[in-house]
């Protein structure tokens, strides 16, 4: 197998990345060839919204204490008690922004999605954003929450927002948790979902510092955090892998 790797897909962790000891370099020493480095979006794109998550308020531990406390409460609020995305933050997402998301979220539960947490993940921004899955509304019991678990800190929190009059929080909790459900809406779903093609990656590598740039008229404190923890992986966007726009067809041909 070993003569016929041509690349490998990573995690951003220095255990990988490390120009002396990291496993990507000691695979091509090993190979005793160069292979095409392509970082994980996912594992960039957790990190990022980590980043954005402690800049509205770290927790100690593994855990985010407010999601503890969430699923804790959960078997004792009524699940038909939630409530949607208000007018003041779906006039800060802008009307022609959430038919865009919400269209964008719909299309993807139409196609294959490799995980539960995926398709949950984009039932609650339908919801959240007042519209109705085409298999109705429902509501899962929260799972696990650890930090390392992939889409945990988005589904708990549009989850912890639309149940807010049924769960009690502080005032600055209820600021932060709104403010992070805007963020995940308006711009983690959308390049959460395109990262799996890597011939994607030049594209949407770019519209996601173009969007951040434009989330600054939304909260600049959370733009600029996310701005801050994505340039710093720009990195892995090397000259081989804007070839890969080639193979995009939403790229045009002309500019």
């Amino acid at each position: 197998m070993g003569s016929k790797a041509r690349g490998m897909s990573f995690d951003t962790t220095s255990s990988n990345t490390g120009r002396l000891n990291g496993a990507c370099t000691l695979l091509e020493q090993k190979l005793n060839r160069e292979l095409l480095w392509l970082a994980c979006r996912h594992h960039i794109l957790e990190i990022m919204l980590e980043a954005v998550l402690k800049s509205l308020g770290p927790s100690s531990g593994p855990d985010i204490l407010l999601f503890v406390r969430f699923r804790k409460a959960w078997p004792s609020l009524n699940k038909e008690g939630f409530k949607v995305a208000d007018d003041p933050i779906l006039q800060k997402i802008g009307s022609r922004n959430v038919e865009l998301v919400l269209s964008f979220a719909e299309k993807q539960l139409d196609v294959f999605q490799p995980r539960d947490d995926y398709k949950e993940l984009l039932t609650l921004v339908i919801m959240f954003l007042g519209g109705i899955p085409k298999n109705g509304i429902n509501f899962m019991a929260p799972a696990g929450l650890h930090r390392a678990r992939w889409m945990a800190k988005g589904i708990y929190a549009i989850k912890v927002y639309m149940f807010r009059g049924e769960f009690k929080m502080t005032k600055k909790e209820e600021v932060a948790i709104t403010e992070l459900c805007m963020f995940v809406v308006s711009i983690y779903v959308y390049h959460w979902f395109q990262t799996p093609s890597c011939r994607f990656a030049p594209r949407n590598d770019l519209k996601l510092l173009k969007d951040l740039k434009v989330y600054n008229k939304v909260n600049e404190a959370i733009a600029e955090v996310a701005l801050k923890k994505f340039s710093g992986h720009l990195w892995y966007l090397s000259e081989v892998l804007v070839a890969f726009a080639f193979f995009d067809e939403n790229v045009p041909l002309v500019f």
